[in-house]
């Protein structure tokens, strides 16, 4: 029994012993915060550890929600909006119902823009009708798209698009489906946003990728009852 006890303890300690396999580190980039270098009473300039981002972390963390503008609401429309388990809109449908508005507006709003200041996002965006295009948009997600304060002279960038999908439309369809889709150009790490214009930046192929909004289903309700069967 003793011997027993003691190769079972043997045993234990040496796979105790065994080295553990590491996990490989997330690349990580120690960034200065803005206007602490040289103030006095410190050691030094404060740093904080940035990680660095990648298309996959764009796509999962930003955003384009459809819905009905608060301009258009009125008694005789109704919507129907579905969200996920994260509250981002899956599906958007609105009816219509007579006599029809010559004006109907929709809005495209960008979720999910905070944490992208050391590494800035640009978005070139197109709204389509029935896979027509309508419209465009562009903007930049970085430090200012959350900001509670903006420096002097400092505009914050728009993050709310609207569009009137009734624009060249005469007589309403039965129905349309409009959507939003955007290039998403991710910037290299301390890019200044400042020097960033989003109609002409660029990024390399492995920077870039394209984020769609939820569909926006919009039907009008006939004019004329249906006949008797």
């Amino acid at each position: 029994m003793r011997k027993v006890v003691l190769f079972g303890a043997a045993v234990l300690v040496l796979c105790g012993c065994q080295p553990k396999e590491r996990a490989e580190p997330q690349e990580t980039k120690a960034v200065t915060a803005p206007g602490t270098a040289g103030k006095p009473g410190g050691a030094g300039p404060s740093t904080a550890i940035s990680t660095l981002k990648d298309v996959g972390d764009v796509e999962q963390e930003i955003s384009i929600s459809g819905k009905l503008a608060e301009q258009s609401v009125s008694a005789q429309i109704q919507e129907e909006t579905l969200t996920n388990i994260r509250e981002a809109v899956t599906m958007d449908t609105i009816t219509v119902q007579p006599p029809f508005p010559k004006e109907l507006w929709v809005e495209f709003k960008i979720r999910g823009a905070a944490g992208y200041g050391p590494q800035p996002v640009v978005l070139r965006g197109t709204v389509l009708r029935e896979n027509e295009p309508i419209g465009e948009f562009k903007t930049i997600i970085g430090k200012y798209a959350r900001a509670a304060r903006l420096p002097e002279g400092v505009t914050p960038p728009q993050l709310v698009f609207q569009f009137n999908v009734l624009e060249g439309i005469e007589t309403p369809p039965e129905t349309m489906l409009v959507f939003a889709e955007a290039d998403a150009l991710l910037m290299p790490l301390d890019t200044p946003e400042e020097s960033i214009d989003p109609a002409t930046a660029t990024a390399d192929e492995a920077q870039r990728t394209q984020i769609r909004s939820n569909p926006v289903r919009i039907n009008f309700a006939a004019t004329t009852a249906p006949p008797a069967p």
